[in-house]
């Protein structure tokens, strides 16, 4: 019994195998985005290496994580430059709509809610994007947007796989002594490894036919 759970190729030792991996992952994304500007370049390096766990194509973590971080660099610190100028914007927004009247506010906040999902929708799939095709940061943009709206379940999905452990660290104090532990350890990897179970059936469709036949043969 305990030399099948101990075998390499046993459930078991897979499980931990890919907790091990996502450990690893998850403390190179939080020191990807220590210097603060490059968060973008650390979130498609991220999902460079848990899109790939769910095509079966990893390798060493480490190496794939910066080889994603480093060849996306460029356009990933011009989008989260611009999504961070937009957060600023929907903040100062937010702020302004609180010193008018309660009719007029009331008005202006549901149009403030859109702006805000439309925001999400495009975070949720602009990065993925941009581990995964090769595009200009316009179109990268303009293709999360169109997807996350194509796609709305999928999107729900992912938006509430991220969100769930934010609301829930903000909302009950009992949680913030086991989700920052967890966090620090894994959660970052773990959120955008179930992420990417979605989003694969996203891009699946827009990938090349070599790839999908490729991955019909696995």
């Amino acid at each position: 019994m305990l030399k099948k759970i101990f075998d390499l190729e046993s459930p078991w030792m897979l499980f931990l195998s890919r907790l091990a991996d996502l450990i690893v992952l998850n403390l190179l994304f939080i020191l990807g985005c220590l210097p603060i500007v490059t968060i973008g370049a650390s979130f498609t390096g991220l999902y460079y290496v848990s899109l790939k766990m769910m095509r079966q194509e990893e390798g060493s973590v480490s190496k794939t994580f910066w080889k994603g971080f480093r060849e996306n660099i460029k356009q990933a610190t011009i989008v989260w430059l611009i999504l961070a100028l937009l957060s600023g914007l929907l903040y100062a927004d937010y702020r302004a709509i609180g010193v008018l009247g309660k009719e007029l506010g009331s008005l202006f906040r549901y149009g403030w809610y859109m702006l805000c999902l439309l925001y999400g929708f495009v975070f949720a799939y602009v990065f993925p994007i941009l581990a995964t095709f090769e595009n200009t940061v316009k179109n990268t943009m303009k293709n999360a947007l169109l997807m996350s709206l194509s796609h709305l379940p999928y999107t729900v999905a992912v938006l509430l796989i991220w969100a769930s452990p934010f609301v829930l660290f903000s909302r009950w104090t009992v949680f913030q002594s086991v989700l920052t532990p967890v966090f620090v350890l894994v959660g970052f990897g773990l959120l955008a490894y179930f992420s990417s179970w979605f989003l694969m059936r996203v891009f699946r469709k827009f990938m090349p036919e070599e790839w999908l036949e490729k991955e019909e043969e696995e």
